[in-house]
């Protein structure tokens, strides 16, 4: 269930891979809601997501992290539930 969700985390944050050539006719998993997962990560039920949360039991730290400040907005260290589903402005120069 760990491993699943931490999977299916990641998967929102990492822009998918293109397809392999011929299809591959593997079934996709259905994801889970970003809500969910993000009511399941955020510990402290402040509706916000710290670094330590976001980035607690995934596989590849580094990726987390980069993802993380990735999607933090406005550079508070914390992330919304919006910047967690990847909505709203860009960082500006990036």
């Amino acid at each position: 269930m760990k491993a699943t969700l931490i999977a299916l985390t990641l998967g929102l944050l990492v822009s998918q891979a293109p397809a392999a050539p011929g299809g591959g006719g593997a079934t996709p998993k259905k994801k889970a809601a970003p809500e969910k997962v993000f009511k399941k990560k955020d510990k402290d039920n402040d509706s916000l997501l710290s670094k330590n949360e976001f980035v607690q039991g995934a596989k590849d730290t580094a990726k987390s992290n980069s993802a993380f400040d990735k999607k933090d907005k406005n550079a508070d260290g914390k992330l919304t539930l919006s910047e967690f589903k990847g909505e709203g402005k860009k960082k500006k120069g990036k």
